[in-house]
Formats: structure tokens, C-alpha cells, sequence
């Protein structure tokens, strides 16, 4: 009898696992490049270093649909 108790209790460990999983947000990350000379602030991309940072993009909503595609497009650089 302890036997059958015992696996039930794994089966309900188990399945609570995989059902805890389910709604967890996806981790995700930014690139940014390292530079050595400040870019000129003049609302102009056109500086060495703008050419040479990654693109960010991919974005998702926080509201009112959180973690859906965000509805506008935006692409990010950052540098530092």
C-alpha cells in the first residue's frame, strides 16, 4: 500500500512540474557593442558605430496583451 502511495505521489510531483512550466516568460536578451569613441548626438544615425551595432528586434506587448507580438515594429541598437 506505502508502494501505491509513494508512485501516486510521484505522478502528482510530476505532473504539477510540467504543468507550473507553462506560463513562465521567455528570457530574452539585447546585444549591445562596446566602443572606444562617443557617438555625435545630433539625432543622425550615420556614425561608424551605429553601422557596426546589432539590431534588437522582435519586440512583445506588456499590455494589454502581454507577451504578443507588439504591434508596431522597432529595432533598437545600443552601444556603450
Amino acid at each position: 500500500m506505502q508502494k501505491v502511495y509513494f508512485i501516486f505521489f510521484l505522478v502528482f510531483i510530476y505532473s504539477s512540474h510540467l504543468f507550473s512550466q507553462i506560463n513562465l516568460p521567455v528570457k530574452r536578451t539585447a546585444n549591445a557593442l562596446r566602443i572606444n569613441n562617443a557617438p555625435k548626438i545630433d539625432g543622425k544615425l550615420d556614425d561608424d558605430c551605429w553601422k557596426l551595432a546589432t539590431v534588437n528586434s522582435g519586440f512583445t506587448q506588456s499590455e494589454p496583451n502581454p507577451r504578443k507580438p507588439a504591434n508596431q515594429d522597432a529595432d533598437v541598437k545600443i552601444i556603450y
